[in-house]
């Protein structure tokens, strides 16, 4: 490894910071977007379908105004059961696959203008700075955003400075994206 290095960060990875990695990416999938906004309004169709079905059927007025109710209830509860099944989901999956990177002393060296430096688990390893796409900043993470899809992630709390961290991936060329205000919904 290049000795010669503007900043090491030594951070330790908890279950909740690949949750918030996993949230975001999912947050700013348009594919996921478009399954969750289906999923939103398909349920009160068919309830909508159903209660115009009993009311030809059987001139059933009732069963129409109890099907438009529950297919409001739905809009209003969908928000909530979505947010919970996908963190949920994304729990079970953090726990089967990432275990054996949590809690473990990891560090990221930022090097020349070449390589960034990681160590994980003991592994040493380097990523081309010209491989990294975006630094994203959220509210208590960084995420070094790979061209490929992958990421470095970064618990905030980790850097001491975090204003000479943005200006050295900065100097690098990386595009910065602030999404601070970014929350699971």
């Amino acid at each position: 490894m290049n000795s010669n290095y503007y900043m090491k960060i030594e951070y330790t990875l908890q279950e909740n910071d690949f949750l918030e990695y996993q949230l975001y990416t999912t947050s700013k999938s348009e594919a996921i977007r478009k399954k969750r906004l289906i999923s939103k309004f398909a349920v009160p169709m068919l309830y909508v379908l159903l209660g115009v079905f009993f009311y030809f059927y059987d001139n059933n007025k009732n069963a129409i105004l109890i099907c438009l109710f529950l297919g409001a209830l739905w809009l209003f509860i969908y928000p909530f059961y979505s947010k919970y099944r996908y963190k949920r989901f994304y729990l079970n999956h953090i726990k089967k696959k990432y275990t054996d990177r949590l809690d473990h002393v990891d560090a990221l060296k930022l090097g020349n203008n070449n390589y960034f430096y990681i160590k994980e688990q003991g592994k040493e390893g380097k990523v081309k700075t010209s491989d990294v796409a975006n630094l994203i900043e959220l509210k208590e993470h960084f995420f070094l955003k790979t061209k490929k899809g992958g990421a470095i992630i970064l618990p905030k709390n980790y850097i001491l400075n975090t204003d000479e961290f943005k200006q050295i991936i900065a100097d690098l060329g990386i595009n910065y994206v602030d999404d601070t205000a970014w929350k699971w919904s």
